[in-house]
């Protein structure tokens, strides 16, 4: 018992130092892009798009927008720009921000549309516009139907609207589909 235990303290240690060493890794890249911004430098888009990553993996997601603002206005359209700043301002809770970004790389995108709808229509569920959501939803299946977890979304909202048979059959779709936690809702909703 006592060997186990250390084992899970020695494995809690190392996940602990790695994570700071991938921090303190993101911490230098961003003082030296920083300092780059500072020169004459011919790669100011650049500089600011690989900033805004470093931003966002140590969860500085309001700087991770700014730099991504300035990429946007002054370096061009890009899904993956417009995609990085809608995930920054879902995790600052600014959806109305998110959901006009993910609309714009929905429309530069071609592929990965699936998730991007998806996306879309998590943000309408938090903004409370459940119809558009549920259509979101429904868009995001019809481009990529093995999404779980659009599904028990979906199922969710449907069953909150009255929509029991259409909801429980979107339950029963994500438990098939692998999504363990949908038959807790499935349990409590259609049976």
């Amino acid at each position: 018992m006592m060997r186990f235990f250390f084992v899970l303290c020695f494995f809690a240690a190392i996940q602990f130092l790695s994570a700071q060493q991938i921090d303190s890794a993101a911490l230098e890249r961003i003082e030296e892009l920083t300092n780059a911004l500072k020169g004459d430098s011919q790669y100011y888009c650049s500089i600011r798009f690989d900033r805004a990553v470093d931003y966002r993996s140590i969860s500085e997601h309001e700087k991770a927008v700014l730099d991504l603002n300035y990429y946007i206005d002054n370096c061009g359209a890009m899904k993956m720009a417009y995609n990085l700043r809608a995930e920054s301002n879902r995790k600052l809770k600014k959806y109305k921000e998110s959901l006009v970004d993910y609309q714009k790389a929905y429309d530069l995108a071609y592929d990965g549309k699936g998730g991007i709808m998806f996306e879309i229509g998590f943000c309408y569920a938090q903004l409370e516009k459940t119809d558009s959501a549920i259509i979101s939803y429904t868009k995001a299946i019809e481009l990529d139907d093995t999404q779980d977890i659009c599904y028990y979304n979906r199922g969710l909202l449907l069953i909150n609207k009255g929509r029991n048979d259409e909801g429980c059959a979107d339950l029963k779709k994500a438990m098939t589909l692998g999504l363990a936690n949908a038959k807790y809702p499935y349990t409590d909703f259609c049976k």
